[in-house]
């Protein structure tokens, strides 16, 4: 003969409804505090790549006097 036992219900409990939220915040803000600074990396390794152009490609070149101020006296 076997002994049937009374199953729990699927009741959910309330305390780990609020454990497994409250962890899901943690785990959402920690995600977004890690992409803002994966971001931030990102800028400053951008900032040195070398920058690569097209013909066509409109740039805007700014040139001091003093850079060429031989060529200048030569003409």
């Amino acid at each position: 003969m076997v002994d049937l036992l009374k199953l729990p219900s699927r009741e959910n409990s309330r305390s780990a409804t609020i454990c497994a939220n409250n962890y899901s915040d943690l785990f959402k803000e920690v995600h977004d505090v890690l992409e803002a600074s994966n971001q931030k990396y990102k800028q400053l390794a951008d900032k040195r790549r070398p920058m690569l152009f097209e013909v066509g490609d409109r740039v805007m070149v700014y040139l001091r006097k003093r850079d060429y101020q031989e060529e200048f006296m030569e003409n």
